[in-house]
């Protein structure tokens, strides 16, 4: 009697790690963030050791606050991109691009990869750090909402 209830359980608590490791899964909606992506431009401006035009930060900045991005993984793979370009140089709003593409694990990365550009993202908990090939662009954070 006693192991027919350790057995019982052992497989309940196999059930409930299974459901866990499910329910933190890659898919999902993630959004920009903001914060962090600022705070990796300026790290990477700071690393540049070349005198950088007064205001370039806060222009970039800026720029960013202005920014919407959103991020939707999907099962089976597939990949939506709905991004809205920054304000422009009239104030306006620039216009929002919608984009599908793909994505796959590999290892502790998600690669992204959408118009046949891989993007490399790193997972971390709720977060992805996407770190674009061409040096000198920012790291773009996302979380997932």
């Amino acid at each position: 009697m006693r192991i027919a209830g350790i057995a019982v359980a052992a497989v309940v608590s196999a059930f409930a790690l299974a459901g866990c490791r499910n329910a933190g899964g890659v898919e999902g909606t993630y959004k920009l963030d903001k914060t962090a992506v600022k705070k990796a431009l300026q790290a990477e401006l700071a690393k540049s050791n070349r005198p950088l035009p007064p205001g370039l930060i806060n222009m970039a900045t800026s720029m960013i606050d202005s920014m919407e991005m959103t991020l939707e993984l999907q099962a089976g793979g597939t990949l939506n991109v709905k991004s809205t370009a920054p304000i422009n140089a009239s104030g306006r709003l620039g216009k929002t691009e919608e984009k599908e593409g793909t994505w796959a694990l590999d290892g502790d990365s998600v690669v992204l990869t959408v118009e046949r550009k891989p993007l490399r993202c790193v997972r971390s908990g709720a977060k992805l750090s996407c770190e674009a090939e061409r040096k000198g662009t920012p790291t773009l954070i996302f979380v997932k909402s």
